[in-house]
């Protein structure tokens, strides 16, 4: 197996295992977001730990820990992580999974606009064509049928600018994500003990109920270790095309396992956001010949 197809591999599990995440949140949907949120936080937090400590890279928590700048923005990537973590538990539980995968689909969307207003990159005539469908899309949906899909922008958005704020930091996602965790844990530790001083929360979870939210560590982790090794064999393009995998299984999961309605509204949205993200496959996959074909002449070039 060649190093890109390996990569391929990972990242389609990565991407899989994403897409099938509300089999697992559905198991405890009678307990609330809030308290699944938490427990999310706890386990990550465990495995991480763990995980640091069988892959000795303490020295890179340490080096993070030292660079008061670096342990700011990751108070800021904490904040907008469990954000989304939240928001994604809550629609799972609210049988709000279309409009989930919704905001997987506007993601790639966002991280262009977030680029173009953050960064001052410079957009390609499809790029801007896309941005302006996926506009529309969610316009035509607030007008027409007064209703804004605020957890598929919250998702995208939070999850947008998480992703650039560890593109300014360049640290790894281990020690990274340990210390978000770390920053959180306090926070999720105090709410559950206050759950259980009042008789509710951990001291009327059963066993079972334990056990499955024990999982939330490693099935957090799992898919980012996947997912980093992916993204070290892959080119961008490729990653970009594969990610589309994890809302389409959400799509798929709402409509025909969880029985969600499927709105007219959300139909044009949906249109307009399918329509935009081929119109930004096929500027990639230009992008990418474009750099193929100049790379050849240079190296061609005496």
């Amino acid at each position: 197996m060649t190093r890109s197809q390996h990569g391929g591999v990972l990242a389609i599990a990565a991407f899989v295992i994403w897409g099938l995440f509300p089999l697992y949140f559905k198991l405890v949907s009678h307990i609330s977001a809030l308290e699944i949120l938490s427990n999310r936080i706890v386990w990550a937090a465990v495995c991480l730990f763990v995980l640091l400590f069988i892959l000795k890279r303490w020295q890179d928590v340490i080096a993070i820990i030292s660079d008061r700048k670096k342990i700011g923005y990751l108070i800021i990537s904490a904040l907008l992580i469990v954000t989304n973590w939240g928001v994604y538990i809550w629609s799972v539980n609210t049988n709000n999974i279309i409009e989930a995968s919704l905001g997987y689909y506007i993601n790639p969307l966002v991280n262009i606009l977030l680029g173009f207003a953050l960064l001052k990159e410079k957009l390609r005539s499809l790029q801007w064509l896309a941005v302006l469908l996926a506009v529309v899309g969610v316009s035509i949906q607030l007008i027409t049928f007064g209703k804004i899909p605020w957890i598929a922008l919250l998702l995208a958005f939070s999850f947008g600018l998480y992703g650039f704020v560890h593109k300014n930091i360049n640290v790894g996602s281990v020690p990274s994500l340990s210390i978000e965790t770390a920053i959180l844990l306090p926070i999720a530790l105090v709410f559950l003990s206050f759950l259980s001083s009042n008789n509710t929360g951990p001291v009327v979870w059963s066993l079972n109920d334990w056990l499955i939210l024990m999982l939330a560590g490693p099935v957090t982790i799992i898919p980012l270790l996947l997912f980093t090794g992916a993204a070290k064999r892959l080119n961008y393009s490729t990653l970009g095309f594969l990610q589309y995998i994890a809302p389409s299984i959400l799509f798929l999961l709402a409509l025909f396992l969880y029985d969600e309605s499927f709105s007219l509204s959300k139909l044009i949205t949906f249109i307009f956001i399918w329509s935009a993200l081929f119109l930004l496959t096929i500027d990639m996959l230009k992008d990418q010949r474009s750099k193929r074909r100049y790379k050849k002449i240079a190296l061609e070039t005496p």
